[in-house]
């Protein structure tokens, strides 16, 4: 999505750091951003932002939401800070079974 939804020749920043008991993988964009009044339904299934809509790319509206399903399954969490035209970071954090 970081891709899909930004300009050619924008950066996508991946990181990945140590938590203590969790590793939090980033993922950060300048793209079009996800406006404010559609944040909470942004994991839910088949959601589409308007802005994505507008974009006129292909999507479903299940990546985020199967994401979020994943994620949860290995008891980690995801969440997101995302400003409409300023880009969205993604976050991802998983525990470490020691």
């Amino acid at each position: 999505n970081a891709i899909k939804y930004s300009e050619s020749g924008d950066k996508v920043v991946i990181s990945i750091k140590n938590e203590n008991e969790s590793i939090e993988i980033s993922v950060h964009d300048n793209g079009i951003g996800i406006g404010e009044s559609e944040q909470a339904n942004i994991f839910g299934k088949f959601f589409r932002a308007e802005n994505a809509k507008k974009k006129d790319i292909i999507g479903s509206g299940l990546g985020l939401f199967t994401t979020k399903r994943i994620v949860e399954q290995y008891k980690g969490k995801i969440w997101f800070e995302s400003k409409t035209g300023a880009g969205t970071t993604f976050f991802v954090s998983l525990p470490i079974n020691k």
